[in-house]
């Protein structure tokens, strides 16, 4: 009897657990800490989000570095998300085409670095992988011998299926017209059964690649027998916020803008920035950003920068006396860590001086961020509650269109379009 007991816990354990993977929602993240410096980006644009045409000549680009001496070996997998970043129930020979294993051809050391490293990259798809189907993917990087994945990113498959025509607008809500930015949108389509677009369409907008704000358009304005609309306010709406603070230390041996000094202490680089201030209220500032990504580069070539581009810490700091009501911790946000929240980036407060301070180990090069409260579970970045929200922000809106196909049980992205101001 004690043995069927045993048995049963075993696989009520092993039922339990492939549910939980099953259940889990694939986020961009760096498993394993050596990681630095990941971009993934089209053969287009290196500031592009990861966002290419089935069936065309686009791929992608992944490249990132390992705090290592010596190569390891590593491969990597892709799979097939649903419209919420599940896994799809979907078999991988539904939905990808591959030959032999996906491997990383051998990295490359890092060239008279005070920090060596192994940089890494591949493209795809390529001879070893196709993609059969649109929608939402992840790739994970392992380890071949240990297994042990290293990190994984999200991109996007879409099929041009519809047509999108986009506006963004200052709100007419007098409460949001000076904060805030309306993104309308009408999507028409001809030569796809679309029969009940409420259930069927499901239209995402994202705010400069950020997955913590995008929006999910469910509150159509006017339907109609072929297109469909979304002019609604404030379902249309997003905080403005402000333009992104910004640096570049491509050149170790002079302090660029933004930066205080440049020191070399033990053998490493670092970079004190100029004190950061509160910006929520004053007035807007029109500086020119890159919408909060980040570009390694180094003073000889920037397409060398891959591996004669050095490590420093870089060293952020914000005047700010923290007050007995303030319960939330502020973060280091930007495309450089795919707007995550982690230990690294979170600022400390420091009561000798009243300032918070981080220091994030960072490759030479150009770099967007802002700075924000972070909420207790980690899931929502408040950036205009530091940074400011105005309606002039110049940022970048890339619009989604989903479609769930019953006939095989999975959400294709049958649009795209992208809505960019030009300073």
């Amino acid at each position: 009897m004690t043995h069927i007991k045993y048995i049963l816990v075993i696989v009520f354990f092993f039922f339990t657990l492939q549910y939980t993977c099953k259940a889990q929602v694939f986020n961009d993240c760096i498993i394993d800490p050596n990681v630095k410096t990941v971009q993934l980006y089209t053969n287009t644009n290196q500031l592009s989000p990861p966002v290419i045409i089935l069936n065309s000549t686009d791929f992608l680009t992944i490249e990132f570095d390992i705090l290592y001496n010596s190569i390891i070996d590593l491969q990597y997998t892709i799979f097939l998300c649903d419209k919420n970043w599940y896994k799809s129930e979907l078999l991988p020979n539904e939905y990808i085409q591959t030959i032999g294993l996906l491997e990383f051809e051998s990295g490359e050391h890092s060239i008279n670095t005070s920090i060596p490293y192994i940089h890494y990259k591949t493209s795809f798809p390529n001879n070893s992988i196709q993609f059969l189907l649109s929608g939402n993917y992840i790739i994970q990087v392992f380890d071949e011998h240990t297994k042990q994945i290293l990190l994984q990113k999200r991109f996007q498959v879409v099929e041009p299926l519809v047509s999108i025509q986009a506006l963004q607008r200052r709100p007419n809500t007098v409460d949001l017209m000076d904060t805030h930015q309306a993104v309308d949108i009408n999507i028409s389509w001809e030569n796809i059964p679309i029969v009940n677009q409420i259930n069927q369409l499901q239209v995402l907008v994202q705010q400069n690649n950020r997955w913590d704000n995008c929006k999910w358009y469910t509150k159509p304005t006017h339907i109609y027998m072929q297109s469909i609309k979304f002019t609604t306010e404030p379902y249309n709406c997003f905080y403005g916020n402000a333009e992104f603070r910004q640096f570049n230390f491509k050149n170790m041996r002079f302090a660029g803008q933004y930066i205080r000094r440049i020191d070399w202490e033990n053998g490493i680089y670092k970079i004190y920035l100029e004190p950061n201030e509160f910006q929520a209220f004053k007035p807007y500032a029109n500086t020119k950003d890159l919408n909060g990504k980040f570009l390694p580069s180094h003073e000889i070539s920037a397409t060398d920068a891959s591996t004669v581009a050095d490590y420093a810490y870089v060293h952020f700091t914000i005047q700010y006396t923290k007050q007995i009501y303030d319960t939330l911790d502020i973060y280091v946000v930007g495309g450089f860590n795919s707007w995550s929240i982690t230990d690294e980036n979170k600022m400390i407060y420091n009561n000798q001086t009243n300032m918070y301070e981080a220091a994030i180990l960072l490759k030479q090069g150009y770099y967007d961020y802002s700075l924000a409260f972070v909420s207790h579970d980690k899931k929502h970045i408040f950036t205009h509650e530091i940074e400011g929200s105005y309606n002039k922000t110049e940022n970048r809106y890339d619009i989604f269109v989903y479609y769930y196909d019953i006939s095989k049980g999975y959400d294709r992205i049958i649009g795209y379009q992208t809505i960019e101001q030009t300073k």
